[in-house]
């Protein structure tokens, strides 16, 4: 695996792979407040590879749905589905200011 690996995953996949952040295209900087709450969750046990799932408002199904019904494709389709559906709306923020 590259260095370059970082600017081909989507935030969400490089956090989890433990690639360094803080630059590239939609790259939340190491220590932003995102960050360090996943990084506390996870020290709690916090699963956010199926939490960041369950609880978003964007997808309608609960733990339940998702232990039984989901594939592992799925899940990671979801996850990347997040950070494009995230990065379009940080892109209209920004547009609004």
């Amino acid at each position: 695996m590259g260095s370059d690996r970082g600017e081909s995953l989507s935030p969400f996949l490089v956090y989890v792979l433990g690639e360094p952040t803080g630059g590239g295209a939609g790259l939340h900087p190491l220590g932003s407040g995102a960050t360090k709450a996943v990084e506390h969750a996870a020290r709690r046990g916090v699963d956010w590879l199926i939490w960041r799932i369950v609880t978003h408002e964007r997808i309608p199904d609960g733990l339940v749905e998702l232990r039984d019904r989901w594939t592992l494709g799925d899940l990671l389709t979801a996850h990347l589905a997040l950070d494009a559906i995230e990065e379009i709306e940080e892109i209209g923020r920004k547009s609004k200011r």
